[in-house]
């Protein structure tokens, strides 16, 4: 956006982004929006001429059709030269893609009232059928184009160029930044070339008068937001506060060097982090581990029960964890069934055996030198010594 608006104190200024010169001082902010809406209005006017130039009516639809002629031309106390070289230019631009949009063909350079038609392809012709220039030599229009041609008058064009022609103005290409001199992009059917029908024009008549409405409006609305009557001269703008570039870079350091401080300072929290949640997991298998090899020690202690050790400590330190009121409940109910069992045995071994021992030496013997189970030990005494029985 060309311009836009600043707060400086308790008023508001319109300043133009290219150089930063004010472009009005307003009270309230509402005023500042309304000159803000009103230098949009005239937007289009400041970065592309319109030049109208040859006839244009039904018939020449199918054929080339004259955009701009090359040639001096004159317009109050200006001179406008077109060579053919700027005519060349605007071809090679416009084959090489440039603008980056369809050109469109518009009714009195009214963009808001949409397009009928679009300019397909252009070429200069040194011996069209209207004289040398730039052609249109490939165009397309909807039904409202052809209607505003055959029935509404529309027989004349206006050629819409960025050039240096005017004030300098250059397109710059938004994919690669590069500007460009001899842009052509729009064009615009009008029933009312300035000069008349066989002569040069800028811009139609009816756009003429629209401008200069426009132009004095915003003199008017300018004289009495700054209390001046009748033809007071406009005072010039304040100029816009130098740039310092020197203490914009530091802060922008300064802003670097911070982020950079705050990204090593989280990187190296979120590594201590990890570090210490290894540290706490290593701790934590090391304690179970160890607490397993407990259990194991506990199951081997069970002389009546059929209980294998690896699987008592793995359940017993897994409800443990969860629940180690109910493990400590288990743990005594367990070893008072293994007392039991115990003295079971221990009333059914009181005979001898043949050699002289009782069945619960003999299941003693079998649990130490085959590591069974001691009811699985008691089974074998009791079938190696049937006498037992």
């Amino acid at each position: 956006m060309p311009w836009h608006i600043v707060k400086a104190g308790s008023k508001f200024k319109v300043v133009k982004d290219a150089d930063g010169s004010v472009a009005g001082t307003h009270d309230t902010e509402a005023e500042a929006k309304k000159q803000l809406a009103a230098l949009y209005a005239s937007e289009p006017a400041m970065h592309s001429e319109r030049i109208a130039f040859d006839d244009f009516a039904a018939p020449c639809i199918k054929g080339p059709v004259r955009l701009l002629p090359e040639g001096t031309w004159h317009r109050g106390g200006r001179k406008l030269i077109i060579t053919r070289e700027r005519l060349e230019e605007m071809e090679r631009n416009f084959r090489a893609g440039l603008p980056r949009f369809r050109v469109g063909i518009n009714l009195d350079h009214k963009e808001d009232a949409g397009k009928v038609g679009n300019i397909r392809q252009v070429a200069y012709l040194p011996d069209g059928s209207s004289g040398p220039g730039l052609y249109a030599t490939e165009l397309e229009l909807t039904p409202k184009g052809e209607k505003a041609i055959g029935e509404d008058g529309y027989d004349g064009v206006s050629a819409e160029v960025v050039w240096t022609l005017n004030d300098g103005a250059r397109y710059q290409d938004p994919e690669t930044g590069s500007e460009h001199d001899n842009v052509l992009v729009g064009l615009a059917l009008t029933p009312t070339p300035f000069f008349g029908h066989q002569h040069v024009a800028l811009f139609s008549a009816k756009e003429q008068s629209m401008d200069t409405i426009l132009i004095e409006s915003l003199r008017t609305g300018l004289r009495q937001l700054l209390g001046l009557k009748g033809d007071e001269p406009v005072p010039e703008p304040e100029p816009a506060p130098e740039p310092i570039p020197a203490e914009k870079a530091e802060v922008d350091m300064e802003k670097e060097e911070f982020e950079a401080k705050l990204k090593a300072s989280t990187d190296a929290l979120a590594a201590e982090k990890a570090r210490a949640d290894k540290l706490e997991a290593d701790m934590k298998a090391e304690k179970l581990a160890a607490r397993k090899a407990a259990l194991k020690v506990e199951a081997e202690a069970f002389k009546a029960l059929a209980i294998q050790p690896e699987e008592f400590a793995e359940g017993m330190a897994e409800l443990e964890g969860l629940k180690p009121e109910v493990a400590e409940w288990l743990r005594k109910v367990l070893a008072g069934a293994d007392a039991a069992a115990k003295a079971v045995m221990a009333e059914a071994g009181t005979s001898q055996s043949n050699d002289g021992a009782p069945l619960h030496e003999l299941a003693d013997g079998l649990v130490a030198s085959e590591k069974l189970s001691y009811s699985d030990a008691l089974a074998k005494a009791s079938k190696l010594h049937p006498e037992l029985a």
